[in-house]
């Protein structure tokens, strides 16, 4: 009797999930009303099914809604199709539970200014390629993740807003139609379990595309968990965390930019993650409260940039940094109007058999005391370089070597071969010959 009831149980309880059925939208392209009866239950139609409360939609066409006061459940738009909302009376619903919003490749789900009810439990889970975007949603607070695809932050409360409300993030591009600021609206954090882009350029979004120059600030902690995560700059924006980054001990930072991409990520608090904090092109930014761990290593890619110009003073960290040196050109430490302490050990990993004469390393208004070490790495060239009154010189693979402090300059030359030295030799004696001759005439 005992296993009959848990059976019996089990079946409504799967019915119960199972009552929502999925709907169509008309495939007509003329706009209605959510609530008109204007649905079919299969992608052919007939589109003449009146709507019904909770129920999962499927939009295979462009379309344009009107939205009436109604409760959704999930939203899923088919590749290349662009779904455009206006707002009508009332607030969306989500049955305070959290929805997917799936867009193919190519979709776009343009929510515009529409508003959502503010029940504590609703939130989203944005899957698929395409683009969604959320302009006027109201405070809930059951969370926004992004798996996939692009978000446009419309408005402040894109992403929801209360004291517990989380931004999960597992791939997938932020991007913003305008400057918007988050803060204290993810009180309960932001994690991100995965590499991802912020700052993104769109087209063929009604409302508004993603800008180019648009910046994102969060003033809320962000855990970046167990593993290294890569952030990629995707436009010229300011991209701000003024919370501080947490993450267990094998937990750092990549920053990279997009091609074409100039913006920058402002890390603007104590940051406390221990792992290594990599510039891998474009640049990284410590706002003037920002910090690093002093156990992060600092690794600065050729073509990259790790600014600390809003800063009035920076000590470099005893667990030591690495600058690569390139063909064209190398990383760089930007302190410029800034007091610099020079500190922990530095390693120059020449990536480029054929280095340039000059490269300008570090930019600051002063500088004080010296390296622990410098240390020559990469492409056949290694072993430590000699420091004599703050000049650090070294030879190795064919070249030499010379870092000034007092410039941040590193400078290099080929070593002559020792034909050429007995050239100059046997050219010197010869002059010398000459002289003497013409002082014996």
């Amino acid at each position: 009797m005992k296993k009959i009831l848990i059976t019996l149980l089990a079946l409504t309880a799967f019915s119960v999930a199972g009552a929502h059925a999925q709907l169509y939208w008309n495939t007509n392209g003329v706009s209605g009303n959510w609530t008109d009866s204007n649905w079919g239950t299969s992608s052919d139609g007939p589109f003449t099914t009146a709507w019904s409360s909770g129920n999962n939609t499927f939009f295979t066409a462009n379309s344009a809604v009107t939205s009436r006061g109604a409760t959704t459940g999930n939203i899923s738009v088919s590749s290349n199709a662009i779904v455009n909302f206006t707002l009508g009376n009332g607030s969306f619903g989500a049955g305070a539970s959290v929805k997917t919003l799936n867009v193919g490749t190519g979709g776009i789900l343009d929510f515009a200014d529409i508003t959502w009810s503010t029940s504590a439990g609703i939130g989203f889970i944005k899957e698929g390629q395409g683009i969604v975007k959320l302009s006027g949603v109201s405070g809930w607070g059951g969370g926004f993740t992004l798996n996939n695809g692009t978000v446009i932050i419309g408005g402040v409360n894109t992403f929801g807003g209360n004291a517990t409300n989380t931004l999960t993030i597992n791939g997938g591009i932020i991007a913003a139609a305008g400057s918007r600021s988050l803060n204290g609206k993810l009180g309960g954090g932001i994690f991100i379990n995965s590499d991802f882009q912020i700052g993104g350029v769109t087209t063929g979004v009604a409302s508004g595309n993603g800008s180019a120059t648009a910046n994102i600030s969060s003033n809320n902690t962000v855990s970046l968990g167990a593993s290294s995560r890569t952030i990629t700059i995707g436009a010229n924006g300011n991209y701000t965390f003024s919370g501080a980054v947490t993450g267990s001990p094998s937990a750092g930072l990549t920053v990279a930019a997009a091609p074409g991409a100039t913006g920058r990520l402002i890390l603007d608090a104590a940051n406390t993650y221990t792992g290594a904090t990599t510039v891998s092109s474009g640049t990284l930014s410590l706002g003037a409260n920002g910090t690093l761990s002093s156990t992060s290593t600092l690794n600065v890619a050729a073509g990259a940039t790790f600014d600390v110009k809003s800063k009035t003073s920076f000590t470099l960290g005893n667990a030591g940094m690495t600058i690569d040196v390139g063909a064209a050109n190398a990383g760089k430490l930007d302190a410029t109007g800034v007091a610099l302490t020079y500190a922990g050990a530095l390693t120059l990993n020449i990536t480029s058999a054929t280095p340039l004469a000059s490269y300008d390393l570090f930019d600051f208004a002063s500088e004080t005391d010296s390296f622990a070490s410098i240390t020559l790495a990469g492409s056949g060239f290694s072993g430590p370089m000699t420091n004599s009154s703050d000049i650090w010189t070294a030879t190795s693979a064919g070249y030499n070597f010379s870092f000034t402090e007092a410039t941040g300059i590193l400078t290099t030359s080929l070593v002559p071969e020792p034909s050429t030295w007995a050239l100059i030799g046997l050219g010197g004696a010869f002059v010398l010959w000459r002289l003497r001759r013409k002082g014996n005439a």
